[in-house]
C-alpha cells in the first residue's frame, strides 16, 4: 500500500536534485509507467488471496431446522441449538429473513432456497410467531 506514495516520493526527489531536470522527469514518469503492470498484478494477487482466505472463514447455514423448541443451525464445520426464548428478534426483507440470536447476531435465511412463496411465508411466520420479541422489517423496495 505504500509503495505508490514511495516511487511518487522518489519521483519528486529526483526532480528535484540534479541539473538535467527534463531528463529526469522522462525517466521517472517512464519507470512510473513500467511500474504500473507490476502494482496491478501485486493488488489483484493481495485481493484474490484475502477472498480465497475469508471464504472458509464464515461458512453459510446448510440447514437451519425449526421446531417448536427452537432452532437448529448446522453449517460445514458446526451444528447449533437455539431455544425460541433466546431469539432476539425475526425481521425480513425481501429476500431475507433474519433470525437475531444475539443483538448483533444474525442467522440469514436467503428466499431462494425455498421452492415456493408459500414455504418462505410458512417459514418467516412461524419464526415470528415462536420468538418472544417479533420485531418486523417492512419489505425494502
Amino acid at each position: 500500500m505504500w509503495l505508490p506514495v514511495a516511487l511518487l516520493g522518489l519521483m519528486f526527489f529526483l526532480m528535484a536534485s540534479e541539473q538535467a531536470l527534463l531528463t529526469r522527469i522522462v525517466a521517472t514518469v517512464i519507470f512510473l509507467i513500467l511500474q504500473l503492470p507490476v502494482l496491478l498484478a501485486f493488488y489483484a494477487a493481495i485481493l484474490t488471496l484475502n477472498l480465497l482466505l475469508r471464504k472458509d472463514r464464515n461458512s453459510p447455514p446448510e440447514t437451519v431446522t425449526l421446531s417448536d423448541a427452537g432452532l437448529q443451525i448446522k453449517t460445514a464445520t458446526s451444528f447449533q441449538e437455539h431455544q425460541w426464548a433466546g431469539i432476539k428478534k425475526v425481521s425480513h426483507t425481501r429476500r431475507h429473513l433474519f433470525i437475531y440470536l444475539t443483538p448483533s447476531i444474525a442467522c440469514i435465511v436467503p428466499r431462494r432456497v425455498f421452492a415456493s412463496a408459500g414455504e418462505w411465508e410458512s417459514f418467516n411466520e412461524f419464526c415470528r410467531i415462536k420468538t418472544t420479541d417479533p420485531k418486523q422489517v417492512h419489505p425494502s423496495p
